[in-house]
């Protein structure tokens, strides 16, 4: 992993330049932001960029740490509070169980609330209150979307990046809320956010270097014990392949079928709760 740290990686499709524009000038639309992480990588699934904009409009932001219920319950506890003590409104929520809904409901309400005494001062009867939803590709901003909207609006897919198209929807309580395409940073510098963002499926599998993420997540679930390591003469994903039966003929470790494997494991929470970024 060494000669890793000193690649990077650069994945910057032109509809993400495209969608990085637009929201740039959605944000002139709106009187709120909800930017939706991964409560497993707060730090790796916070957009630099999208953040810089969204100060420079001095709009508050609703910070959603969504998927907690795969994220280790403490560490959660802990990035919401820091969270709110950057100034943001954090919410932890787990679109699978609801977990989360009433709380961004709420904030939402308030938003609602005083966007219409800000049209009232203006002089005017009402005014709804706009809402924009940010965050990279597959932290769940449309699964959020469909819980909260009235009979699920958004289109929802396991390959990041699935959501298409510009949508604004009505929310019950008044609220109009536009989505947005997932949006990667330009370049990502090969160490612990590359691997991260990977681990979570925000960057596309077909666009890994499969058995060097596998084998840095391998070495990073070691060192935190949630995998054993391997022997002697062995490497992670050699001790992986032959630990799960995923071998080659003549009994040969499959490394590569090992790295997808340990990928689906922490995607699908298979390892348990697991965070992998501490507050």
């Amino acid at each position: 992993m060494e000669e890793q740290k000193e690649k990077a990686f650069s994945w910057f499709p032109g509809h993400m330049a495209k969608g990085l524009r637009q929201i740039e000038a959605d944000l002139k639309l709106v009187d709120l932001i909800m930017l939706v992480m991964d409560a497993r990588i707060p730090r790796s699934s916070r957009h630099p960029q999208l953040e810089s904009l969204m100060s420079s409009r001095g709009k508050p932001v609703v910070m959603v740490l969504n998927k907690a219920d795969l994220a280790e319950n403490a560490a959660t506890t802990a990035w919401t509070r820091r969270l709110k003590a950057e100034g943001h409104f954090p919410v932890r929520a787990s679109m699978l169980s609801g977990e989360g809904v009433g709380s961004l409901l709420k904030v939402l309400g308030e938003a609602r609330a005083r966007a219409l005494e800000k049209a009232r001062r203006g002089g005017r009867v009402d005014a709804p209150a706009r809402l924009l939803v940010a965050g990279i590709p597959n932290v769940g901003k449309s699964s959020i979307i469909n819980r909260i909207a009235p009979r699920g609006r958004a289109k929802v897919g396991k390959r990041p990046g699935v959501t298409r198209g510009r949508q604004w929807i009505t929310l019950p309580n008044g609220v109009e809320m536009l989505d947005s395409p997932g949006i990667l940073f330009p370049r990502i510098e090969a160490g612990e956010t590359f691997l991260h963002l990977a681990a979570v499926g925000a960057i596309r599998e077909d666009n890994l270097p499969l058995l060097e993420v596998g084998d840095g997540l391998a070495a990073e679930l070691e060192a935190m014990g949630r995998l054993e390591p391997p022997g002697p003469d062995e490497t992670r994903l050699e001790h992986l392949a032959r630990k799960h039966g995923l071998l080659l003929q003549g009994g040969v470790p499959d490394t590569e079928r090992a790295a997808h494997f340990l990928l689906k494991q922490i995607r699908e929470g298979r390892l348990g709760p697991l965070t992998l970024e501490k507050a």
